[in-house]
């Protein structure tokens, strides 16, 4: 009964072996899937800023697009919220959304024009269950890179940049306390920060609110 219950019991420890070989490889494979996406997503935000037949305005348009094909924007916009995001529902939440998706790329346009178009890859590895994080070198030629890491998540079968993290801070804490400052000075009223961020007033180099 032992060795029947044995032999019973070899298919699905083999199964189960399987299956965690597969996930394994999925792991090890999950870096450089991570640094070949971000590496594209670069290249492509290099070729729309140096692109002189477009104007100001169809850069910024291209630009979101790619932002919003490659980001985890919704994700990152509730983060940014903070200990406010419980407040958004509904038909408030998706304007929010919205409207953080179109106001990122407004917000650090003319820093993207100035950040430079040469791009080195670093390393990539693993933080958890499909997570990666990819590190790379951005700047102009002849001068030292910047120094910017990427966090890149896994769900459902695509790639999503969640944070960027650039000469050690990261892009998406700062947005998070920029918010926090304004919520905080209008009572945690979330239509009051989308109209500003409409108006392009949040950021501690923007016009005061």
């Amino acid at each position: 009964m032992v060795m029947r219950r044995t032999v019973l019991a070899l298919p699905v420890w083999a199964g189960l072996g399987t299956l965690l070989a597969a996930s394994v490889a999925r792991a090890e494979d999950l870096p450089a899937e991570a640094a070949s996406f971000v590496a594209t997503m670069v290249q492509n935000a290099f070729a729309i800023l140096k692109d002189k037949a477009l104007s100001r305005d169809e850069k910024i348009k291209r630009l979101t697009d790619l932002y919003i094909e490659d980001f985890d924007a919704p994700a990152m916009g509730i983060f940014a919220l903070g200990v406010y995001a419980g407040r958004v529902r509904g038909a408030q939440r998706a304007a929010y959304v919205d409207t953080f998706k179109n106001y990122v790329i407004q917000h650090y346009f003319s820093r993207l024009e100035l950040v430079g178009d040469v791009f080195s890859m670093g390393s990539a590895r693993p933080d958890g269950d499909g997570i990666a994080w990819v590190t790379s070198g951005i700047g102009s030629r002849g001068d030292k890179p910047y120094r910017v890491e990427w966090r890149v998540r896994k769900r459902d079968g695509a790639l999503k940049i969640f944070d960027v993290i650039l000469e050690g801070s990261s892009l998406l804490w700062i947005q998070r306390a920029d918010f926090a400052s304004v919520l905080e000075r209008n009572n945690g009223d979330v239509g009051k920060l989308i109209e500003l961020m409409r108006m392009r007033k949040v950021g501690h180099d923007t016009p005061n609110d």
